[in-house]
């Protein structure tokens, strides 16, 4: 086995564990001030669940599955493409494990900056970033670099030591040597000088 092709098993065995972590942090806190003097509300959103900040318990307030599933289906592709990366569907199961977490930290990402273009005209809105989205870059970096890294790419072509000269057997009347034919106003035909 190939120091790259360990380089990529081990970094897609750290990629398939972070990307659930960021699954289960903080995407972003939303918190409304009520401009009629009635307080402030937050809101947290993770991967799964949208939960009041400072309610009893931590109030779910509704289901959240943006990218939990698509992420822990991506990140169980991943330890099956490092686990088995020398057969040919895992390097392929490993490449479409990192392009689904790529498509779903994309997703995220899009659904946080849209976050941060909300207003209302009931309150003021803070939107503050959480931990998970830094970590889902890095588990993205680290799951393509290491789907590319198992892959079996074609050993490059030796250079030759010595000069190559192609030749054409036969009559190469279509093209001069020169690639430009003369032309003697003389002559009804072109030749080549």
């Amino acid at each position: 086995m190939t120091r790259s092709r360990l380089l990529g098993i081990a970094a897609l065995l750290i990629a398939a564990p972070l990307a659930i972590v960021a699954a289960f942090l903080v995407l972003y806190t939303e918190t409304y001030e009520l401009r009629a003097g009635e307080g402030s509300r937050s809101y947290e959103y993770t991967s799964w669940v949208v939960t009041a900040v400072g309610s009893p318990e931590g109030t779910i307030v509704g289901g959240y599955p943006l990218v939990g599933v698509p992420v822990v289906v991506a990140a169980s592709l991943l330890v099956l493409g490092a686990v088995r990366a020398g057969a040919l569907w895992a390097r392929l199961t490993a490449l479409g494990g990192a392009a689904l977490l790529l498509g779903s930290a994309w997703t995220t990402g899009h659904h946080v900056l849209a976050a941060f273009g909300d207003e209302t005209p009931v309150a003021n809105l803070d939107v503050e970033l959480g931990p998970a989205m830094p970590l889902f870059g890095v588990a993205c970096v680290l799951a393509l670099a290491g789907a590319l890294l198992v892959q079996q790419w074609p050993a490059r072509a030796a250079e030759p030591d010595v000069a190559v000269v192609h030749r054409v057997d036969g009559a190469d009347d279509d093209t001069p040597p020169f690639g430009i034919p003369v032309v003697d106003p003389a002559a009804d035909e072109p030749h080549v000088r």
